[in-house]
């Protein structure tokens, strides 16, 4: 189609400004002007009026884009395709450009100059030369010549910078302070605890993996190390180490580092070349990523005497909810902005009075402005407006906000934050006023305010409660409820739950986004039943395909998580969508699905709920986190050991798992090193058999950064806030990538024999791979005396620790009883509902369940005809059916008959077993077929009543 040649007026209201537009937009559009009519398109030139145009391709547009060099001309380029479209609606648009502001290059140029890199090649040639010194020069005797004490400090200074990745002054202070118990041997890398100090009483408990030869150095020489470090508080005492050691292996003065910050930055321009910018960032303390508590890292590998330092995390008692004395309109207005019905008030002559003010700033933000340009979920809004409405209440006095100075204003700011009791709520309160002061700024004139000098936002060491689960504590937890108190309930939840937790580990959503997730929500691919019929009828000969066989074709499965009435997000970026197919293992997508097509059937026989997790039977719309929440703590903490762990760590595990698991499985990183012990998890990271490849980062998406696909996952802002509050594994991304890559040592297995004062071990063959050599530097380390009475005293209190772990009722007779509750629970369902249920899970064998249930039902079948017996009826079945199971003591419950139970069960095992079951089986026959009470015969029952008598004697704990 041929467009003709546009006229002057044509062109001119194509190119005209509108009214009211900014001086920038109409002064963008005439530099595109410009540009077009200098560039060699034909649509540049009937944009202008200079020709006609035979047609117009997207092609022709994105070649205009490409030419273009800001985000303000591309987004006058899209305005004029835009208003050319209004006319001739073929004509495609161009791409809406985001402004992103780059951070400058952190490899500069200038830095790089001939003398810069001939310094920072002579520094690491002498590490290189002092690792590989031979023993008497190492550790000379007297009769030889050979590195002092404060030499072998500078090759530790110079190693752990080098092959250690520290690149700050503050690290390698921390270094030299390390006492034997920063140092364990948990994983199968021996890692070290640095303090690092952020402020005069908080700290950073970073988590470090030494390389071999820095590792070596340390533990050989402690104590050592610690007698230098208390003599020598000198300015200037570490780089007289160093060029100690650049002395005796011959680098000559021009080229030893001045100090501590040039020697840093000597081995930053060689490491710039070797290390992604993240990783160095990291190194240098540029980006903060929280390692893992002690305590958390401790029970993954089966510690649980581990102990959090003071100083370096938040007290759990006070990060609790404070009783406050709330203003009531504060308290009504947190309401209102939940509900998203608060609005400004109108006409009153107190618009200036501070509860017209927060409800009118309440208003602005709920309608979508931010001073950070992203629209703030309502529950953040509350929150902000409980703590600034509180905190203006209480320290305004009978002030009102605009009678202030400027200054005063930033007094009473100031005040608020310090009434903060930590400093999770205290970022928070910074940021709800920001917020509150831009909204003044924007609205009533006042001067902008500084978020990080004046407010603190991002100031400092933000607390994050570093906790995660292992793989097979997550396992444990799954295996848990099966036997927990749920299945009393309804076995029903059980399954609920335990999709409700791969929600939580696998894709890392919320509690509040997985729970009011709806069917609709989960795309599987299923043929609905009247596309079915209607394929059916035209090919009679065809069958549909069963659910194990769609199964096995491994077709897309996705999860769309979205806002709707019953459930907002917290940001605009937690709308995502999730490749389930890719982030489940196959038995857990199959667990989903099975899950999901019973719920579908549950709405086609009858419509009751549009939500994925709800139980009609429950008579509610969702199952209430009140219902579950609890039994998922409870699981959690006797597996973890640690009662502050909650369902949100799952979100926090999930991002640590996935960032390892991909840099796993796309570029070959062995972070699986680490968790020798660990099966389940090595086997996850290296990927199942039959499992989907993790695609996240395939060519063609938006970014292919890592970092950025978790964050998607995720549903964050920024990868920012991933890398701040959810990844704890950057420790272990930075030993794989570096410390522990054989292709970046500079020394030989020989060399760390040596310096860790160990013999070296055989070589069982040729050390072909990595892996190889990796295990064979471990094998040396582990020679070293204090690994290695780490490594044996780590064993003695695993094994002890293990054989000490109790279930949380804390009595085995009771878990028993609990564990065959729950299987007469699941056959109960099963009777009850017509449906099938997996028995498998259960620690029983086939034929004791048989026996168990056969049991049980003639147990019931002897007191159907009595009314006093205790057996519940069943939540899942109209009419008078009772389960298998009867219920527990209605005064004080299992707990009252623990130790009972106990003693009981150990009389069962002992040589008086069978006339214990003899006993107990009388009192049941009799008991239960009769109206429960047991009656003796005399000249027919006097051998029952002895051994009645002699069982209640040996379970009288006086006897």
């Amino acid at each position: 189609m041929m467009y003709p040649q546009l006229n002057e007026e044509q062109v001119e209201w194509l190119w005209s400004s509108r009214s009211g537009e900014k001086e920038e937009w109409s002064k963008a559009r005439g530099e595109l002007r410009q540009h077009i009519s200098e560039a060699e398109s034909d649509l540049g030139h009937w944009l202008l009026g200079r020709a006609p145009l035979a047609s117009v391709t997207v092609e022709q547009v994105r070649a205009l884009e490409a030419g273009l060099s800001t985000h303000l001309l591309r987004n006058a380029l899209r305005e004029i395709t835009t208003r050319v479209q209004q006319n001739v609606p073929q004509c495609p648009l161009a791409r809406v450009a985001l402004r992103v502001e780059r951070q400058p290059n952190p490899i500069n140029p200038v830095d790089y100059s001939p003398d810069q890199v001939r310094r920072s090649h002579a520094v690491i040639t002498g590490l290189q030369r002092g690792l590989r010194l031979p023993e008497h020069e190492i550790y000379p005797t007297r009769l030889n010549f050979g590195l002092d004490t404060r030499a072998r400090i500078g090759l530790l200074l110079l190693s752990a910078a080098y092959g250690g990745g520290l690149l700050d002054m503050e690290q390698l202070n921390a270094l030299i302070k390390v006492k034997p118990q920063d140092i364990n041997c948990f994983a199968a890398v021996p890692e070290v605890r640095l303090t690092l100090p952020v402020t005069e009483t908080k700290s950073e408990y970073r988590q470090w993996f030494p390389d071999p030869a820095t590792m070596a150095l340390l533990t050989a020489n402690l104590e050592e190390i610690q007698d230098w470090a208390v003599d020598s508080h000198h300015k200037g005492a570490l780089i007289y180490c160093v060029n100690r050691l650049l002395d005796y292996v011959d680098v000559t003065k021009a080229y030893q580092p001045r100090s501590l910050n040039d020697m840093l930055g000597l081995i930053r321009l060689e490491l710039n070349f070797n290390l992604p910018q993240l990783q160095i960032q990291y190194a240098s303390r540029g980006v903060v990523s929280h390692s893992l508590r002690p305590t958390s890292w401790g029970s993954i590998f089966g510690r649980f005497d581990q102990i959090d330092p003071k100083g370096t995390y938040d007290d759990p008692q006070k990060g609790r909810k404070v009783k406050e004395d709330v203003p009531e309109w504060v308290q009504t207005l947190c309401t209102e902005v939940r509900s998203g019905s608060v609005s400004p008030l109108q006409g009153p002559d107190d618009q200036d009075s501070l509860i017209s003010l927060v409800r009118a700033w309440a208003a602005y933000m709920v309608n979508g402005s931010s001073a950070y340009g992203e629209a703030q979920g309502r529950a953040s809004i509350a929150n902000y407006v409980r703590l600034v409405g509180f905190g203006l209440a209480s320290q305004l006095d009978s002030f009102e906000v605009f009678e202030l100075e400027y200054d005063a204003l930033e007094a009473i700011y100031e005040g608020i934050l310090e009434i903060q009791p930590t400093d999770s709520r205290r970022q928070k309160t910074a940021r709800g006023l920001y917020e509150f002061h831009h909204y003044l700024h924007r609205n009533h004139g006042l001067p902008p305010i500084s978020a990080y000098s004046q407010l603190g936002i991002s100031k400092g060491l933000t607390r994050v409660d570093a906790r995660i689960l292992s793989e097979e504590q997550y396992q444990q937890v799954l295996q848990s409820l099966t036997t927990s108190k749920l299945a009393f309930r309804s076995p029903r939840l059980v399954t609920a739950v335990q999709v409700f937790i791969i929600l939580g580990f696998r894709l890392g959503l919320r509690r509040n986004e997985a729970l009011k997730l709806r069917l609709q929500d989960l795309h599987v691919s299923l043929l609905p039943e009247q596309i079915a019929e209607r394929v059916r009828r035209r090919h009679k000969g065809r069958r549909q395909l069963s659910g194990q066989e769609i199964s096995d074709l491994q077709l897309d499965v996705d999860l769309l998580v979205r806002p709707h009435a019953q459930r907002g997000l917290k940001t605009r970026k937690a709308t995502r969508r999730l490749p389930v197919h890719i982030l489940l293992s196959p038995e857990e997508l199959e667990i989903l699905k099975a899950w999901y097509r019973e719920r579908m059937e549950e709405e086609k026989r009858q419509k009751f709920s549009e939500y994925l997790f709800c139980i009609p039977e429950f008579r509610t719309q969702w199952i209430s986190e009140e219902a579950i929440l609890p039994a998922i703590h409870q699981a959690m903490r006797a597996v973890t050991g640690n009662e502050e762990v909650s369902y949100h760590h799952l979100r926090h595990s999930c991002a640590t798992w996935l960032l390892l698991k991909t840099m796993r499985q796309v570029y070959g990183t062995p972070v699986d090193m680490f968790f020798d012990d660990l099966e389940q998890t090595r086997a996850w990271l290296c990927g199942n058999p039959g499992q989907p490849r993790l695609e996240l980062a395939a060519a063609g998406s938006p970014t292919r950064k890592i970092l950025h696909h978790v964050s998607e996952v995720l549903g964050h802002v920024s990868p920012k806030t991933t890398l701040l509050h959810y990844i704890h594994s950057m420790p272990m991304l930075a030993a794989a990538s570096w410390q522990w890559n054989p292709e970046a040592w500079r020394f030989t297995a020989h060399n760390v024999a040596i310096l860790g004062r160990v013999t070296v071990p055989k070589k069982t063959g040729r050390l072909a791979d990595a892996t190889a050599q990796r295990d064979y530097m471990l094998n040396i380390i582990g020679r070293v005396p204090l690994l290695r009475q780490l490594r044996k005293e780590h064993r003695r209190i695993k094994r002890k620790n293990a054989q000490a772990q109790v279930r949380p009722d804390g009595n085995w007779a009771i878990q028993r009883i609990m564990r065959i509750e729950a299987l007469l629970s699941y056959v109960s369902y099963a009777e009850a509902t017509g449906r099938s249920v997996n028995l498998d899970g259960f620690e029983f064998s086939a034929a004791d369940r048989e026996q168990m249930i056969e049991r049980a039902r003639h147990i019931r079948d002897l007191g159907e005809k009595g009314s006093r017996h205790r057996v519940s009826k069943s939540p899942h079945a109209d009419g008078q059916y009772r389960q298998l199971m009867p219920s527990p003591p209605k005064t004080g419950g299992r707990e009252l008959l623990a130790d009972h139970a106990q003693r009981l069960y150990e009389l069962l095992e002992s040589e008086e077993g069978e006339r214990a079951n003899r006993v107990i089986d009388f009192f049941i026959e009799r008991v239960w077929s009769t109206d429960t009470t047991l009656r003796f015969y005399r000249d027919q029952d006097e051998v029952y009543a002895q051994d009645y008598l002699w069982l209640l004697q040996c379970n009288d704990p006086a006897e």
